[in-house]
């Protein structure tokens, strides 16, 4: 995993405002949740405020097994036997297609 470095360009009169730069990056995290670490908190630098973030190792391992987990059982329910039909319910394949050339032949 890199590290991403989130830089917020304050002008002109948007320096009266930092602490809505702030909540921004603020909210990102949030969003994020569990997925990112902070490697550095937001921090003013001149017009600009930066931070930096990382992927979460022990959150993304966690996600990359469920993820093996859930497809080695689509692919153990794709391989395993149909069920058997209930008897009775809908005309089997052999019948639908007996039925066409049966007729066929009688006229």
């Amino acid at each position: 995993g890199n590290k991403v470095k989130i830089t917020i360009m304050f002008r002109g009169r948007e320096m009266a405002h930092t602490d809505l730069g702030r909540r921004i990056l603020d909210r990102l995290v949030s969003d994020l949740g569990e997925l990112v670490v902070v490697e550095a908190m937001p921090k003013q630098e001149g017009r600009n405020m930066i931070m930096v973030i990382s992927p979460n190792k022990r959150h993304l391992e966690a996600l990359a097994k469920e993820r093996a987990r859930q497809a080695r059982e689509q692919m153990v329910s794709a391989v395993a036997p149909a069920p058997d039909p209930v008897v009775g319910s809908e005309p089997q394949l052999d019948e639908l297609h007996a039925e066409p050339a049966a007729a066929s032949d009688e006229g």
